[in-house]
Formats: structure tokens, sequence, C-alpha cells
């Protein structure tokens, strides 16, 4: 009986010996495709490596008739954290999202989003107000560029149509219109914005009113390029 057992014994220990062997042969193998795997990424292929933003995974929501009013929270909150901007919303109304209007005028009165936005989708009249962000009707008027007209006579010096003079022609100029949006110090510090829109100086407005502010891109002043 002490025999079989010595011997069975034995043979474990042979057969812990001989994995040890063949373990100590196959590590340098494991490890180096271990490595090699790393190196280059996922083994297979996967569609979860991709990754969408807030505005794509809401506009299949958006493809049907919604609550204007449950459109509105999720809007909100998603501008609150900063998962989507203003340019966002634009986009999916521009591609045809049944964004309900109602929706964008209570964010509009709340304050979320601006008046250029809510008015821009409802065919509504622009006011100062709703292109606060790049327009300063004191600012404005005392520009050499509205002096000079008012001087020559070209325009009345009324602030509904120095507004109008704004919106028409100075905005497609690149000309100023407030102290905290200046279109030139916005080009150069922000030079892929630049690149990306070009000459159509209207588009830069825009783009800070729906995207450029809630992002705190500075165009007050230029920075500094490093």
């Amino acid at each position: 009986m002490k025999k079989k057992t010595r011997t069975l014994v034995a043979k474990i220990i042979a057969a812990v010996l001989v994995f040890a062997m063949v373990a100590a042969l196959l590590l340098p193998l494991f490890t180096e495709a271990a490595e090699t795997t790393t190196a280059k990424g996922a083994a297979y292929p996967t569609r979860w490596s991709e990754t969408y933003n807030m505005a794509d995974i809401m506009a299949p929501a958006l493809l049907r008739d919604t609550d204007p009013n449950g459109v509105a929270q999720q809007f909100a909150l998603a501008l609150r954290y900063g998962s989507i901007t203003q340019g966002d919303i634009w986009r999916l109304y521009s591609e045809g999202f049944k964004i309900p209007v109602e929706s964008l005028e209570i964010l509009s009165d709340n304050g979320v989003i601006s008046g250029y936005l809510y008015k821009t989708a409802a065919g509504l009249p622009l006011e100062p107000t709703d292109l606060k962000d790049v327009y300063d009707p004191v600012y404005f008027a005392n520009t050499e560029f509205i002096q000079n007209a008012i001087a020559a006579g070209t325009i009345p010096n009324n602030a509904a149509t120095i507004f109008q003079v704004f919106t028409t022609i100075a905005m497609g100029a690149g000309i100023q219109g407030s102290s905290e949006f200046n279109p030139a110090y916005f080009k150069a510090n922000y030079p892929d914005v630049a690149k990306a829109i070009g000459d159509d100086n209207l588009t830069y407005y825009i783009y800070y009113i729906l995207i450029g502010k809630q992002q705190g891109m500075e165009a007050s002043k230029l920075i500094s390029q490093k």
C-alpha cells in the first residue's frame, strides 16, 4: 500500500515538473503575443470602439413627433453638462429632425439658448438682445463706421436702423459690433476655425453665438499662439 502511495506521489511530482517545464518554454511566446496585441490594439474588430456625441445619440428620438417640454428638458440638461452645443441643436434642426419650435422658445425664454437660435428656426425677426453675444447697441453706434454714415446722412441716427445695418452689412463685412467679439481676433486666436470657415465673415459671428461662447473661446483680445 505504501509502495503504491509513493508511486502515485512520484507520478504527481513528475507531472508537475513536466508542466513547469512546458510552461517555462511557452511563457515567452505568450508574453510576446500579449505585447504584440497591446501594441496593435484589439485582437478582433469591434463596433464598440466607435464614439458618438450626445447629439447623435438623441437624434433617433427626434425622427418622430415629440413632446416640446420633454425635448426642452433633455436639451437643457445636455447643454448644462456641455455634452452638446447650440450648434449641435442647429445642425439637427437644419438636417430635418423634428425639434419643436416650442422647445426652442422654452429654452430661449429660460436663457438656456440664444434668441438667435430660436428666432432663426422659428422664422421670426431678430432683435438686438438676440445677438447680445456679438452686438452691443451703444458700442456699435459709436464706431467710426456708423458715425461716418450718420455724418454723411447715409442712415438716420436711430437704434432700429443701426441694428439693421449691423445685421445686413456689418456682420458680412466683419465689422466689430461689441467689445466682447472682435472677428479679427477670433480668426487669429483659432486658426483651425478660420481654416474651416474661410472668408465667410457672417459665419464667424454665428459660430461664436452657437458654439464659441459656450466653450469659452476668447474673442475680445489676442491670445498667444504657442
